[in-house]
């Protein structure tokens, strides 16, 4: 919201959140994986959130200082699509499992 807010100032910020989120979805299905944490159903629903979330602009090292308006709309609607499903700053956090794989389901069903 702070970039729709502030005319996009920098876009990178949000192009590395996301990344951030990929990232830590990644990690989770390695250290999950070599555990043996998760049913193939759990393991199913982080491969479609990382796919979810890799469809976004990628950061390229460099600062990049501007996106195309089609960028911003994609992050537009994936805020909106965050809110709907309860993610966000000053929502019920929770971490429980069975919440997370719901909201991820619902989320990648929004598209």
């Amino acid at each position: 919201m702070f970039q729709i807010d502030n005319n996009w100032f920098n876009p990178n910020s949000v192009i590395e959140k996301v990344e951030d989120v990929v990232e830590s979805i990644y990690i989770t299905q390695e250290v999950t994986g070599k555990l043996h944490a998760l049913s193939s159903e759990d393991e199913e629903v982080l491969h479609k959130l990382a796919d979810y979330f890799g469809r976004y602009p990628k950061y390229s090292g460099f600062p990049n200082n501007s996106i195309d308006e089609n960028d911003i709309e994609m992050f537009v609607e994936l805020r909106k699509n965050l809110r709907a499903i309860g993610w966000g700053m000053n929502l019920n956090y929770s971490s429980d499992w069975n919440e997370l794989t719901e909201k991820a389901n619902n989320l990648i069903n929004s598209r």
